[in-house]
């Protein structure tokens, strides 16, 4: 599997691996499309890999290696949700999956994508899995936010963080995809620092038109006179997805667009640093304010009102 950056997670999780210390559960916390799965399904590929259990990484061409890839291996069992919830009869199935015997007398690994989606019924159902898998079964759940994750789930798990990986390597990654020197910088400008999200710009034209015109708006946002901001605002709102999952995940963006914003008008106006604190703790707020299922609105607002003027 062909991971960009975060090699010390990899060489951390290879250590324990070699070591047969792997925890029993990892919750990986990271930025949306940083490249949480990909890590969970590399742990997955280096424990079912058949090239030999010393090979020091996945081949990433045997059988296994790629059942895995492509999300068929009997013995790796995935959750994700279901427009924007992790169902409980999903949970279920996935308990009852991981409790039986591994059907290649070998590891079994349980994957829940977004596991700040588990209600509390979905949660109950996979505490005692999480808590005590079978022998040789190592559960990985991903979440952008481990406030969002039931204190119930996240506690059971160790956690590892995954953070955003350097411009200069998303940008090597996709100039070796033959994507143009220009191209490549707007799509690692859009990217912040996950890769995911550049890789999906390969093929999904439209995203890269959707991410572009939200760089659009964020100019509108940190210019102009405070209605021009609000009207900014508000025509955002109006075009956010009523999916609750894609409309959490574009506010994300613009927070995370407002940081990056901020971080450049400190760089040009250090003598002033100070102006910018109201900004900056919006910011930094912004976040708790979506786990707390703040409106759009209200999170977008504070975040453009707090700017201080030019």
């Amino acid at each position: 599997m062909d991971i960009i950056g975060h090699g010390e997670t990899l060489a951390h999780l290879e250590r324990l691996t070699v070591r047969d210390e792997l925890a029993h559960a990892y919750l990986l916390v990271g930025p949306a499309h940083a490249g949480k799965a990909s890590i969970a399904r590399w742990l997955a590929q280096r424990l079912l890999c058949t090239t030999g259990a010393h090979t020091p990484a996945p081949c990433g061409t045997c059988g296994a290696c790629g059942q895995v890839e492509r999300d068929i291996h009997a013995d790796v069992r995935s959750l994700r949700p279901v427009e924007g919830v992790i169902p409980v009869g999903d949970a279920r199935e996935w308990t009852g999956a991981l409790s039986g015997s591994s059907l290649f007398a070998g590891w079994k690994i349980g994957i829940i994508e977004g596991a700040e989606l588990l209600n509390g019924a979905a949660a109950n159902a996979l505490l005692k899995t999480i808590e005590e898998p079978t022998p040789r079964t190592v559960i990985v759940l991903t979440t952008t936010s481990v406030r969002g994750v039931l204190p119930t789930v996240a506690s059971r798990c160790a956690i590892l963080r995954v953070g955003r990986t350097a411009d200069e390597v998303i940008d090597r990654a996709l100039r070796e995809r033959g994507v143009s020197a220009t191209d490549a910088a707007v799509m690692v400008a859009l990217a912040e620092g996950c890769p995911g999200r550049a890789l999906s710009f390969l093929s999904d034209h439209a995203a890269l038109a959707d991410a572009r015109e939200r760089e659009d708006m964020l100019t509108a946002l940190c210019s102009g006179t405070v209605t021009e901001r609000l009207h900014c605002v508000e025509r955002i709102c109006r075009g956010l997805p009523k999916d609750r999952t894609q409309s959490r995940r574009i506010v994300a963006e613009y927070i995370a667009a407002f940081a990056r914003a901020a971080q450049a008008r400190i760089r040009t106006d250090v003598v002033h640093v100070n102006r910018y604190a109201p900004w900056l703790h919006a910011i930094a707020h912004a976040p708790r304010l979506q786990d707390a299922n703040t409106a759009p609105r209200l999170i977008l607002e504070s975040l453009t009102l707090a700017l201080p003027s030019v």
